[in-house]
C-alpha cells in the first residue's frame, strides 16, 4: 500500500497550506493512492508484490504530485495567462485547450506521464481484429 503522511507532503510545497488544504490534502493523498493503485492492477500486477524498492519511491512522488497539482492549481486548472487593468476595470483570462475533463476539476488525476514513469505506460491498441479461425471463409463480413 501507497502511505504517503500529509506531512511529508507538505514539507515539499513551494509554500505553506492552510488548515483546509492540509485536510483536503489527506483525502486527495488516499484518492490518489487508490487511483495508483488501481492502475497497477489495471497492468495484471499485484500491488503489494510491485510496490517495493525504487517502485514505491517512484509511486509516492507520483501520489505527491497528484495531490499538489490539485491543490496549488486548483481553480486556476488550465489558465495560460492572467491580466487585470485599472481605470475602467477589466480583467481577461486565457485558458489552454489541454484542460482535464470537467468531472477532474478539484480531483486527482493520473497522466499518461506519470503512467510513464511508473513503467506502467503500454502502447496503445490501434486495431484489435478477431483470431483468423474464428471467421469461417463463407462467414467473414466482407463477403456477405
Amino acid at each position: 500500500m501507497i502511505d504517503v503522511a500529509v506531512d511529508d507532503f507538505a514539507v515539499r510545497l513551494p509554500r505553506e497550506l492552510d488548515d483546509s488544504e492540509l485536510s483536503r490534502a489527506a483525502v486527495l493523498l488516499a484518492d490518489a493512492a487508490a487511483e495508483v493503485e488501481d492502475a497497477i492492477r489495471d497492468h495484471g500486477i499485484d500491488p503489494d508484490s510491485w510496490l517495493v524498492g525504487s517502485n514505491l519511491r517512484r509511486a509516492k512522488r507520483v501520489v505527491r504530485g497528484m495531490t499538489a497539482f490539485a491543490i496549488l492549481i486548483g481553480e486556476n486548472l488550465g489558465l495560460q495567462s492572467w491580466s487585470t487593468g485599472t481605470g475602467p476595470y477589466s480583467e481577461s483570462a486565457t485558458y489552454s485547450g489541454a484542460v482535464a475533463p470537467l468531472k477532474l476539476w478539484g480531483e486527482v488525476e493520473l497522466t499518461d506521464q506519470m503512467l510513464s514513469y511508473l513503467r506502467l505506460s503500454t502502447p496503445p491498441v490501434l486495431f484489435e481484429s478477431p483470431p483468423h479461425d474464428q471467421w469461417p471463409e463463407e462467414r467473414r463480413p466482407w463477403n456477405r
